[in-house]
């Protein structure tokens, strides 16, 4: 029984010591998750903080208005650098409701509107260079 104990060790020994020989790249995480809160009214629509730096965020709508709202992510009028890679959208949300959009955002302006609503003011969102790495936080998933 002992002599088969060792040679179990032993052999357990020998394949973990034939591991990869290419060194470890410890590829820094990206940022930490931030949260954007948006407030929909009927006169306009309100971001805070309405500057953040760009990776991951979610954004957290609130529609207190009297209708129904979809909100949109676009880029001004005139402007190529959108804050979004692709024009986004919440879908529809009810009133007195919420919704979480969750997006990855890159540097520059977006507009933050209700669709097909013109007298709701819209909102600038703007999204400087990219958040520090979440590498060195506890607690991170």
């Amino acid at each position: 029984m002992r002599k088969l104990m060792v040679g179990v060790l032993g052999v357990a020994t020998l394949i973990a010591g034939c591991g990869s020989s290419s060194d470890y790249q410890n590829k820094p995480r990206p940022p930490a998750l931030a949260n954007v809160t948006v407030n929909v009214t009927n006169a306009r629509v309100s971001v805070s903080p309405s500057h953040i730096g760009a990776g991951p965020v979610v954004l957290i709508v609130s529609n207190v208005s009297s209708g129904s709202r979809d909100l949109t992510l676009v880029a001004p009028e005139g402007s190529d650098s959108s804050c979004v890679d692709a024009s986004a959208s919440s879908g529809p949300i009810n009133p007195q409701g919420t919704a979480r959009l969750p997006l990855e955002l890159v540097e520059g302006d977006c507009i933050v509107s209700v669709r097909g609503e013109r007298r709701t003011r819209p909102a600038r969102l703007t999204v400087s260079r990219e958040r520090e790495s979440a590498q060195s936080d506890l607690l991170q998933p």
